[in-house]
């Protein structure tokens, strides 16, 4: 059975605004299924989205910001235990970049207060991932069976 991501979902997954999502839906660039007044998405309809350069884009910079904001010790709550893991991974053949791609999508998911990106340049895969001990541990841990 196919898992299907609600509107709240890819903006949690992306950091992106509701208003973000629904002009990348008037513009074509992420493709969903209305259910009643309800948006759903594939991960394929997802995987689509990540791969549209001007979406990239906007990640990476967002991403960044992030990744400073870690640094400086200014993130939203203080009283989380927050991690800043940044995964370099050489050469994966197409299947194992899908499977990661989904797998980061289906954890991501799953935890709150988190960000996640993801690239690929000249044979390189760079993850970035900002979050709790369990949301790193889950990761890391998906990522070795992956990897093996």
């Amino acid at each position: 059975m196919e898992h299907y991501y609600t509107l709240k979902d890819v903006m949690d997954i992306t950091k992106l605004s509701e208003r973000t999502i629904r002009r990348y839906l008037k513009q074509g660039k992420l493709i969903g299924n209305k259910v009643g007044k309800e948006w759903r998405f594939t991960e394929e309809n997802l995987k689509n989205l990540f791969s549209n350069i001007d979406f990239a884009s906007q990640i990476s910079s967002l991403s960044n910001e992030k990744v400073k904001q870690f640094i400086e010790g200014n993130y939203e709550k203080k009283e989380d235990h927050r991690m800043l893991s940044i995964f370099d991974i050489d050469q994966l053949s197409r299947s194992e970049l899908h499977d990661v791609k989904m797998m980061l999508m289906r954890i991501s998911n799953q935890h709150k207060n988190i960000d996640m990106k993801f690239n690929t340049k000249e044979n390189k895969t760079r993850i970035t991932l900002i979050g709790n001990i369990d949301y790193i541990s889950e990761c890391v841990t998906e990522l070795k069976k992956i990897m093996s």
